[in-house]
This record gives C-alpha cells, sequence and structure tokens, in this order.
C-alpha cells in the first residue's frame, strides 16, 4: 500500500514536458524531484498548510532571491544580480541591475547623472501578502472606477515555482503563470488575452552595466526575441490579466469613467508595458506634475523619473526637439574632432560615424552602415551652456582612415533607433532643420 502511494506521488510530481525553467522551478523527473522538492517543502515538519519551509510564500521565495541569500544570483529585495553559490551563474553581469528592478532597492540611474548604483525604490508591487489596489482591474464603465482595492499579492500570483507553466506544460519567460491569479471575477471588457509569455532562448537578467544609452540598458527594453516581436507582445497581454484597462492597440475612446483614451501599449510592435515600466520595483523620483497623474500616481514603477520615458520616445519627427547636428571640423587620423550642433545635453551619449555623405537622413530615418561608434561619457567633452549652440569633443578611432565621412549623435535619454526601428539619434539640419536637406552639414573630412 505505502509502495503504491510513493509511485502515485512521483507521476503526479512529473509535468506534461521535463523542460527545466532554471534551478529547482520545474523538469521534475524521478531523479531529481526528491531533492527539487526539499528545497521548498517539508512533508512531516513543515512551516504552513502548504508545507512550506517557510512560515510564507514571500518568505519562503527571499530565502533563495533575497538581500542575504546564496541560492540564487537574482536577489530581487535589491534588484541586484550576485552570483549564489548554488547556481552555475553566466546569465547576467555580477552587480549589476536586474531588468525588473527590485523591491526595496533598484541598481538604476533614472536620471542619467551618473553610472546606475543602489537606490530606495520610490514605488512597487507589493508580493509580501499586504494589500493593495489593482490599478486598471475590471471592466469598462461609465462608473469611476480605478481598480480593484484591497487585494493580497504574493510572488505566486505572477510566478508558477514549480516552473512548467505554458499551455503544453512547456517552460516560460521567468516562470510566469499562464493563468494569472488575479482578481476576480475575470474581467471581459476589454477581452482577455492570452497570459502565455515564451522562456527565452538564452536567458538574461541584467541590463548594461555602463551610464550608456545603448540596447540592452532600463532605458532601451524592447524584450524582443531576435527580430520577433512576440513576446513583446506577449508581455502585454500577461500585464492585462490584473491590468486589464490599461492595455490597448489603439487611441480610441473606450467609454470608460477613468481609462478613457490610453497609450498603445500593445499590438504588433515591440512597445509593451515594460518598454515604460519595470515589473518590480522603481527608483525613479516624481515632482509636482508627475505626483498630479493621478491613479497610481508617484513614481509608477518608470523607468525614468518625472514621466522620462515620455520624452524618450516622443522627440517629434515634425517639430523636432531633439539633438541636431549643424557643424562637424575637419580632422587628421587618430585626431580630435568637435561637433557643433544643438540639445545635446550634457550627460553623455555616443558619435556614430558614416561612409560618405547622408544627406537624405531624416528624423525618422534608421542610418545604417555605422562605420565607428565613440561613447563619450558625461563631462567636459559636452558644452550646453547654450543651448543653441552644444558642442562635443572626442578622438576618432584609429582604425578610421582618410576620407570623407558623415556623423550623427545619440545622447543618452533618447530612445535609440537601432531598438525600436524609429530614429532617435541626432537630425542632421541647420536653420529651420527641414527634414530633407541638398546640403550635409554633419559631413567632414579626415586626412
Amino acid at each position: 500500500m505505502m509502495m503504491g502511494l510513493v509511485v502515485a506521488l512521483m507521476l503526479l510530481l512529473v509535468p506534461a514536458a521535463a523542460l527545466a525553467d532554471n534551478g529547482p522551478h520545474g523538469g521534475y523527473t524521478a531523479t531529481n524531484t526528491p531533492d527539487g522538492c526539499a528545497a521548498c517543502h517539508r512533508a512531516h515538519t513543515a512551516k504552513n498548510d502548504m508545507l512550506l519551509v517557510q512560515s510564507d510564500t514571500y518568505d519562503l521565495c527571499t530565502s533563495c532571491h533575497g538581500t542575504a541569500a546564496a541560492g540564487a544570483q537574482t536577489n530581487v529585495i535589491d534588484g541586484v544580480y550576485a552570483e549564489g553559490v548554488s547556481d552555475a551563474g553566466g546569465q547576467g553581469t555580477a552587480g549589476a541591475g536586474l531588468l525588473a528592478g527590485g523591491f526595496k532597492n533598484t541598481v538604476m540611474n533614472t536620471d542619467y547623472s551618473a553610472a546606475p548604483a543602489s537606490h530606495g525604490v520610490t514605488s512597487k508591487h507589493t508580493p509580501d501578502g499586504s494589500t493593495g489596489t489593482v490599478w486598471g482591474f475590471g471592466n469598462f464603465s461609465a462608473t469611476a472606477n480605478v481598480g480593484t482595492a484591497g487585494f493580497a499579492l504574493e510572488c505566486t500570483n505572477c510566478h508558477n515555482p514549480h516552473g512548467n507553466s505554458g499551455p503544453n506544460g512547456e517552460a516560460t519567460y521567468r516562470i510566469l503563470r499562464s493563468s494569472v491569479h488575479a482578481p476576480t471575477p475575470t474581467a471581459t471588457s476589454p477581452s482577455p488575452a492570452s497570459a502565455y509569455v515564451a522562456d527565452q532562448a538564452t536567458k538574461k537578467y541584467t541590463v548594461a552595466a555602463g551610464n550608456q544609452n545603448t540596447l540592452g540598458n532600463y532605458f532601451d527594453q524592447s524584450y524582443k526575441e531576435g527580430t520577433s516581436n512576440a513576446r513583446a507582445q506577449a508581455i502585454s497581454g500577461f500585464c492585462s490579466a490584473c491590468h486589464s484597462r490599461h492595455s490597448s492597440t489603439s487611441r480610441t475612446d473606450t467609454g470608460d469613467a477613468v481609462f478613457t483614451f490610453r497609450h498603445t501599449s500593445s499590438g504588433t510592435s515591440s512597445l509593451n508595458c515594460v518598454t515604460c515600466h519595470v515589473s518590480h520595483g522603481s527608483s525613479a523620483a516624481a515632482s509636482d506634475l508627475s505626483k498630479s497623474a493621478g491613479v497610481s500616481g508617484g513614481g509608477a514603477m518608470l523607468r525614468l523619473d518625472d514621466r522620462g520615458v515620455c520624452a524618450n520616445c516622443h522627440v517629434s519627427s515634425q517639430d523636432w526637439n531633439g539633438p541636431v547636428v549643424q557643424a562637424v571640423s575637419p580632422a587628421v587620423v587618430g585626431g580630435s574632432v568637435t561637433i557643433t550642433g544643438r540639445m545635446f545635453t550634457a550627460n553623455g551619449g555616443r558619435v556614430r560615424i558614416y561612409a560618405g555623405s547622408t544627406t537624405n537622413f531624416t528624423s525618422t530615418t534608421v542610418l545604417t552602415g555605422i562605420l565607428a561608434e565613440v561613447s563619450v561619457p558625461a563631462g567636459l567633452s559636452w558644452t550646453n551652456t547654450n543651448p543653441a549652440a552644444n558642442t562635443v569633443t572626442f578622438t576618432l578611432p584609429s582604425t578610421l582612415l582618410a576620407g570623407s565621412y558623415s556623423v550623427s549623435i545619440v545622447p543618452n535619454g533618447y530612445r535609440d533607433a537601432l531598438g525600436n526601428g524609429s530614429s532617435r539619434q541626432s537630425k542632421i539640419g541647420v536653420g529651420s532643420d527641414a527634414l530633407n536637406l541638398t546640403t550635409n552639414p554633419s559631413l567632414f573630412t579626415v586626412q
């Protein structure tokens, strides 16, 4: 009788697919199940009714993924990646910030003033079981309602610790549930989207360590898999399981008393909820006007201070308020170059160098054929005392031979052209800054 019970339990623990999500989360078999179970459960000496080794879910999760934990690299309390003794590592940079931020601290730079460093969170999800408002949950309604109040959130509302949570028992991105434990009853207007988010082929948990406006940092996250937008779109579907009235494919009138018109956050592009927000917690600040935004208010788990994520994308192609290159000094091989223009900022950035003339470059054109890219950190290399006459000085790469070249500026603070298919690097222009020019003031020679 006892042997039959043991066999039955083992069969129940083996999922439909044997793909391991990561560590002890998923991929259970007859050979690894006992040890995997023992990481979290006790059959006779448990601390709660789920037979956990800790008194609640939050304490259990953070016993591995917390400040003093050695069971995982992902310290979600402090928002930092640290090589844990129990994990092989290699899926992030030690000491770098987690893509999701943190619940107590983050390693972010929300104002571009310095390299990312540890800061206390200003807004976050609260997975410790405390209650809060689920902003935007519910059906569209002419009666004002910001969401469901008094909802107790735990880690397991979003994550399945047993892994293999896909529709067919496959691994999912960050062991996310394909059926989110959201408030009830399920919202039906708008129609719910699928919450399934496919796993990454190669896992990456951290952002770029440097304060550069490059792919892979907090300010330019698309969550694409290669050239496919599928995962980015799926993330919005996942978030909308709780924040149902936030998700939108168009800016149309919903008839809702609160969420009447909404920014597009899902559809066919890579734009999604975490383009602007982090999923655990952010240290972004909110000044007076930002605090008056209503609904969630405050930092709203955004990636940049004072709704800076808006300017990060909305650098208008018609009424250009971004960087403009107006002149470039000639140079010698390996020598210095000074670029004159406007709106460069003083927070550092990059200079891109292209072959020949780029006379048709406009603010919505993605330039290809980059020959060289020079990172210029914040400091004396940039001058912006006069917004209409900024300069940046840098040294040419020694590999750049004599010839004719063009340049563009990508200051920190602008969403990069290479990330979303729409150029946010400097426009080339003089005078009225016409979008298409017959002359090219960014052209310079190297002798």
